[in-house]
């Protein structure tokens, strides 16, 4: 049900005359809805109830009389997140019964959409643009679940939580022989289903295509020397690079007046013995895409518990001498997360670039990683690890998941042994596994041996998009009071492309874990005795 993911990097393109082709730049606006609008369409979603609404920070947010059922409008994109947490899954729930099959999935949601007009249409385009949409993907939350079979080995479970439809648009435009796919954060259209074939989530941004310009964008030539050089360390290894043009679409919370066609690239680079996807990246050329991102401030915080225990974090980053534009903003919303959270969060240390070392988590880890709660690294990564750098030259180098033992207290003494209780790689991995891609083999085998006292590891299964949100959006929404992995999947649902994979891995009872000061916490589990769960979504 998972498909290939392709290796994105967006490249925006620039007026230049000699070889250029000539693709328009569409001219959008937000979806507009009134608060009485999104009330009706909750009820049309989720059936009649006592809905009531408030507003928040540019967000209109319905929900019904018991908090169950819920819908946010973002006034800013014109984006629209709905769910129904009426039978909420947890890891003591088991596996829910009576899922749709895909092809049951599909079918529902076309109904939905049709029902209440969501999807674009023809009739309210500009005549020379032509929309193409698609509605043969599904996807689905899956869980694994991983415990002792008592005689030194482990059993595995896996199963379905949720089944998803997805409707993929392409842009038929003048004077381009193809239809142009609209790729980015934003035109999404997901419609999740769970028990009972019960409408469980929906999630749907499309700004209006009002008109469009002349463009005359770059010739690919030129675009291939700006992407190696874009590339930094990394492009003397970089290998099968492809690319094909596409509609950029900015993610939820953005305000988005143009959208240009970019070149968007696929491909690898070899570090060490590891081949890892080249993290893509969505750089907006200096005239502007009418964009800004009022999404970023921070909503109005819960009163956190008095009796609150302090917490502290760092960040570890590879920015743009490893090919990486956005890095560096992405652990500045981390951090200024954090700080948000005083006197209950502190934020000890950030490292970047040449002095993000393999010692930081594994021979020097009491000196660095384990000595904070919380652990944001975003740079490269594949299934067996992440990218960091060589010390003294700055050269890259890999830590794999070896480094980190074969199982809990083997060796022991790592991550989570003194301090740290949650790790986040925000990269291209480490969370490939089989039920993605056979070839991936276990996610379990190998990482099981980091747990040595850490709850939760947050990553990808798939290649992900450079963002500089990431880090800021998951930290807004943890301070909101979500758990740390419904706050780390709701960020990438809104920033990442639909392709993209999220995931976290987690011991124990670490599922319902919070910031420290807005939800409960878990114990720390050392023991190999511990039992570990990982749970996938497509975004």
């Amino acid at each position: 049900m998972f498909g290939d993911f392709r290796y994105l990097l967006v490249w925006c393109c620039a007026l230049l005359t000699v070889g250029a082709v000539n693709v328009p730049v569409l001219i959008t606006e937000r979806r507009r809805m009134t608060n009485e609008e999104a009330i009706q369409l909750t009820s049309d979603l989720f059936g009649t109830d006592d809905y009531s609404f408030t507003v928040s920070d540019e967000r209109v947010y319905v929900e019904s009389a018991d908090r169950l059922k819920h819908l946010e409008y973002d006034t800013v994109s014109g984006g629209i997140t709905a769910a129904d947490d009426s039978e909420p899954w947890s890891p003591a729930a088991g596996p829910p019964g009576n899922l749709p099959s895909e092809p049951q999935a599909m079918e529902m949601a076309i109904e939905i959409t049709k029902r209440l007009n969501i999807l674009p249409a023809d009739g309210l385009l500009p005549a020379e643009i032509e929309l193409i949409i698609k509605s043969d993907r599904t996807s689905g939350t899956y869980v694994a679940h991983e415990y002792s079979d008592g005689a030194g080995g482990y059993i595995r479970e896996d199963y379905l939580i949720d089944v998803s439809a997805f409707f993929d648009i392409s842009i038929k435009v003048p004077d381009y022989p193809e239809p142009l796919l609209l790729t980015g954060g934003g035109g999404k259209f997901k419609v999740a289903f769970g028990s009972n074939c019960r409408l469980k989530e929906f999630q749907a941004l499309w700004r209006p295509i009002v008109g469009s310009k002349p463009y005359e964008i770059m010739p690919q030539e030129e675009a291939d020397r700006l992407y190696q050089q874009s590339l930094g360390a990394l492009a003397g290894t970089a290998t099968n690079i492809t690319s094909f043009l596409a509609y950029y679409s900015e993610p939820f919370g953005t305000l988005q007046k143009l959208m240009y066609p970019m070149y968007v690239y696929e491909g690898n680079a070899v570090v060490g013995d590891e081949s890892i996807p080249i993290r893509p990246q969505a750089t907006r050329g200096g005239d502007g895409t009418g964009s800004s991102h009022p999404g970023m401030k921070q909503f109005p915080k819960r009163q956190a518990l008095d009796d609150a225990k302090l917490f502290e974090a760092a960040s570890e980053w590879l920015g743009e001498p490893y090919g990486l534009t956005l890095a560096k903003r992405n652990a500045d919303g981390f951090r200024n997360g954090v700080q948000d959270t005083a006197p209950l969060g502190v934020y000890r240390y950030e490292k970047s670039n040449k002095d993000v070392l393999e010692s930081d988590f594994v021979s020097e880890a009491d000196t660095w990683a384990d000595t904070v709660d919380m652990l944001f690294y975003t740079g490269h990564a594949n299934r067996n690890g992440w990218m960091v750098a060589e010390p003294g030259t700055g050269a890259e180098m890999f830590i794999d998941y070896r480094s980190f033992g074969a199982g809990p207290e083997v060796p022991g003494d790592l991550l989570g042994q003194q301090d740290l209780e949650w790790l986040i790689i925000a990269a291209c991995g480490p969370h490939q596994d089989q039920h993605i891609n056979p070839s991936d083999g276990n996610v379990f085998d190998r990482w099981r041996g980091i747990f040595d006292g850490l709850h939760i590891m947050f990553g990808y299964a798939t290649a992900s998009v450079d963002s500089s949100e990431e880090g800021g959006r998951f930290m807004k929404y943890a301070q909101e009071g979500d758990t740390l992995i419904n706050a780390w999947f709701r960020a990438a649902k809104e920033l990442q492309t639909s392709e993209v994979i999220v995931s976290a891995m987690w011991t124990d009872d670490a599922w319902d874990d919070h910031l420290p000061g807005y939800g409960c916490v878990s114990s720390d589990n050392t023991l190999g005795s511990q039992e570990r769960w990982i749970m996938w979504t497509t975004c």
